[in-house]
């Protein structure tokens, strides 16, 4: 049975931000890749998918995040905004699965 069609199925999604050794006041840490996973209720993955998203205040990497990320300045460089990043995954997941991406949850947690 297909697990998108039973409501079976569990997105995860993986956030990489900007981010300094000394955080700047305030704390200002930008999106700067998304990787999200749709997995079967036993985890088993049936698809991934992941892009770089350009920040729009902090637009240089410091070393320290690209060190601790592995995400280089060109990627970011030539990488869309987030809102068309969003965009992106919702055309291509509303296209795959036909599952309005509107209607699923999103949130965020900073553990820090």
């Amino acid at each position: 049975m297909n697990p998108i069609l039973n409501n079976n199925f569990r997105l995860v999604v993986d956030l990489e931000a900007t981010c300094f050794e000394n955080p700047k006041q305030p704390d200002l840490n930008e999106i700067i890749e998304i990787g999200i996973i749709l997995c079967d209720a036993d985890f088993n993955i049936l698809y991934k998918w992941s892009s770089f998203v350009r920040p729009k205040v902090n637009k240089t990497l410091s070393g320290f995040c690209k060190k601790l990320t592995h995400i280089t300045q060109e990627e970011i460089d030539t990488a869309l905004e987030f809102v068309d990043v969003l965009q992106l995954f919702q055309r291509e997941f509303e296209t795959k699965y036909g599952i309005d991406t509107k209607a699923l949850i999103w949130c965020s947690l900073k553990l820090s």
